[in-house]
């Protein structure tokens, strides 16, 4: 299969990474095509320079070099077997598969690689610089017509970094799959389809959206004991305090949200609306109740699925340039940052501006006393809202992010945000981490890791992203921290009058 294909010259030359390289490809296909995969061919391996030079042209063709050497390889599958399908078995899933399996090998021994595409097989070699090219026909570098078109879904990732025609896409795709595939970042879990059965991918807005709670993932034996209980009870509706003396204000602030959206739209199923809105701003249950199995977080957090996806107010960022910033949820000197630079953030997409002041009012306990407590309070009735609103604005940003965080400790409160950024949007490259604590960027890009290596585990590839968004982890410049308390004080007024002239009692910066 490897040795020189003369009767006269019968000599063997074989790098050991290349032959991993090409069981591990075998292996790879195979598996994503099941018992469909045709066989994967080796038409040519090692040359000696006469066969080499009899064969290739050697002023300009790309593969020249590597044959003698015992470190490239052309493969085909096998067109011939019964088990070969065109729209299965093309050059492109080859050569994706090739950066894919190939890259990571190379790289241990201090190679890189080249992969060069034709209309009928694919070239893989090591080589110094990686290298991508396209070729319509394998023997000769002068054609009129090239069959070859790259899968969209290919170009509409590498466009999203190249300026150039498709082809230059394709390539730019499988560069970047190429190192994430040398940084374990590419999307290819071991469990492959039976991931998805359990996975939910994010949806965007829809009157057709219907939220149902994924099934359990099983798990492994043993862990059950190890499970942690609650650490509070479950406290809801009239057996809570605090939810029977904030009920009436809820209420209120419900009437007055349904008579803005319902003066603005009129709305498909409007009954429907409004029941989910009830179901999700009226039901009151305590943190306690979040992890009790079909309790009333359960209906809450479906209501709140729900009214999300159903309001006809938008998340997406239409802005020239598409810059879209996130930042920790309740941090005032990143909310600064994030959203008085200029650029687009969570808080001014109109879902947001609608939704945000009515889950960060408050109501007094006591009628005639001074003090106030938040309606949707963490630990008295915490509402899954504000994480599903953020989520959404993740699924509908494209091209470049921004993710402001303290410190490590605010990776986990952005979980679902980021994951969405880096495992589901395709339209997203790059996403820049900026952290506040200087001293924690190495903290915050090794809990990303750890992050990245459960989600992949984990992830359906049908759902997925084919590798992990790029992304680089950096500090907040200090001087772009500085901000004159008076322009926060008078931009957050200025913004929130806006958005709610009307409403009383209503505060953004709580939420």
């Amino acid at each position: 299969m490897f040795v020189s294909p003369s009767a006269e010259f019968r000599y063997f030359r074989l790098h050991p990474a290349l032959a991993a390289c090409f069981d591990a490809l075998i292996e790879s296909v195979s598996n994503k095509v099941r018992q469909s995969a045709a066989p994967v061919l080796v038409q040519r391996a090692y040359l000696t320079e006469f066969e080499e030079r009899a064969m290739l042209e050697p002023a300009s063709d790309a593969r020249v070099g590597g044959h003698p050497e015992g470190v490239a390889m052309q493969v085909a599958f096998d067109s011939a077997s019964p088990l070969y399908r065109a729209d299965r078995h093309s050059v492109w899933r080859l050569a994706e598969a090739a950066a894919t399996i190939c890259a990571p090998r190379f790289h241990e021994h201090r190679s890189l690689f080249g992969v060069g595409v034709y209309n009928d097989s694919v070239y893989i070699d090591m080589r110094p610089v990686a290298k991508v090219w396209l070729q319509c026909s394998p023997e000769t570098s002068h054609f009129t017509v090239c069959p070859l078109k790259p899968p969209p879904s290919a170009v509409t990732v590498g466009a999203s970094r190249s300026s150039g025609s498709a082809s230059e896409d394709f390539k730019t795709y499988l560069l970047e799959k190429a190192l994430q595939a040398i940084h374990g970042r590419v999307v290819e879990p071991l469990a492959g389809d039976e991931n998805c059965e359990f996975d939910q991918p994010p949806q965007g807005q829809s009157p057709d959206f219907l939220y149902r709670s994924p099934p359990p993932r099983p798990q492994p034996e043993g862990d059950e004991a190890f499970a942690t209980p609650s650490a509070t009870e479950c406290h809801w509706g009239s057996s809570s305090e605090f939810c029977s003396k904030s009920h009436s204000t809820r209420a209120a602030q419900l009437a007055h949200l349904w008579s803005d959206i319902s003066a603005k739209h009129l709305l498909a199923g409007s009954d429907r609306v409004r029941q989910a809105m009830e179901d999700c701003l009226l039901t009151c249950a305590s943190a306690g109740c979040i992890d009790k199995a079909d309790g009333p977080w359960s209906s809450k957090l479906a209501a709140c699925e729900n009214l999300a996806h159903w309001l006809p107010f938008q998340l997406e960022n239409n802005l020239p340039g598409r810059l879209s910033n996130l930042y920790t949820p309740g941090d005032r000197e990143l909310r600064q940052l994030a959203c008085y630079s200029g650029e687009h953030c969570v808080d001014w997409s109109p879902l947001h501006s609608l939704l945000g002041p009515v889950l960060a009012g408050w109501f007094r306990p006591k009628p005639d006393g001074v003090a106030k407590e938040l309606l949707f309070d963490a630990e008295g009735n915490p509402s899954p809202l504000p994480g599903i609103v953020r989520r959404l604005y993740a699924h509908y940003a494209r091209g470049d992010v921004k993710v402001w965080l303290r410190d490590e400790a605010d990776v986990k409160s952005m979980l679902a945000e980021l994951k969405v950024l880096f495992l589901y949007n395709r339209r997203v490259t790059p996403v820049t981490i900026f952290v506040l604590d200087g001293r924690s960027v190495s903290q915050v890009a090794s809990q990303l890791d750890t992050e990245f290596g459960d989600w992949l585990q984990l992830a359906c590839p049908a759902n997925s992203r084919s590798y992990l968004t790029i992304h680089r982890v950096l500090p907040v410049d200090q001087r772009a921290a500085v901000v004159s308390a008076a322009l926060r004080a008078s931009e957050d007024a200025e913004v929130e009058l806006a958005m709610h002239p009307s409403l009383d009692g209503f505060d953004l910066n709580h939420l």
